[in-house]
């Protein structure tokens, strides 16, 4: 890999920039870098704050990570040092409060969905509470019923099909009740089958 001298590096990143906006591709058959090494330092140039559009022909299209850097840029001049900033860079100066505003409304849609998540994740979390509380409820009252069952248990009941011939006066009048027309419970002391 070879290395080229800040300098030079510096010459090439300027023609990238505000108001030339060389497009990489176009830089690299003039120079003879490899257009890798070109987005890397172009990408390197970005991340410490200088602006290198990708679009060069309108700033509009360019990425919002490009804008913010223009606005930072920006944010400290006065309205002459401004102007003069947009003459250099090809910009208007509504466009860069245009970005502004942009950065500032994302900034307070962020904070706002930042609370509404917190508000949605304190009722979620508090109907689990809920649910768990109405669970180990549930979970007690099957414990109980089961022990209660198991103490019953112990009195044995037969259930028998009888023909209504058989069965004792009581439910004749009954007939048409499922529960007493379908069965019938015998009572070993009354003397029933």
């Amino acid at each position: 890999m070879k290395h080229y001298s800040q300098k030079r590096k510096d010459a090439v990143l300027k023609r990238m920039m505000q108001p030339e906006n060389a497009p990489v591709p176009m830089l690299a058959e003039e120079t003879g870098i490899s257009k890798v090494t070109l987005y890397d330092w172009r990408k390197h140039a970005i991340a410490k704050g200088l602006v290198v559009p990708e679009d060069t022909q309108n700033p509009e299209n360019w990425s919002a990570e490009y804008k913010f850097a223009v606005v930072l840029e920006t944010a400290v001049m006065n309205q002459a040092e401004l102007a003069q900033y947009c003459r250099k860079k090809g910009l208007f100066a509504e466009q860069i409060a245009a970005w502004k505003e942009n950065c500032l409304q994302g900034n307070a849609r962020a904070t706002n969905q930042s609370k509404e998540e917190k508000r949605q994740t304190q009722l979620a979390r508090g109907e689990v509470k809920q649910l768990k509380r109405e669970l180990r409820r549930k979970g007690e009252a099957l414990a109980e019923t089961a022990a209660k069952f198991s103490r019953n248990i112990s009195i044995p009941l037969t259930t028998v099909s009888l023909p209504i011939a058989h069965r004792p006066p009581f439910q004749h009048a009954h007939r048409h009740c499922p529960l007493y027309s379908a069965t019938a419970i015998t009572h070993p002391h009354r003397g029933y089958p």
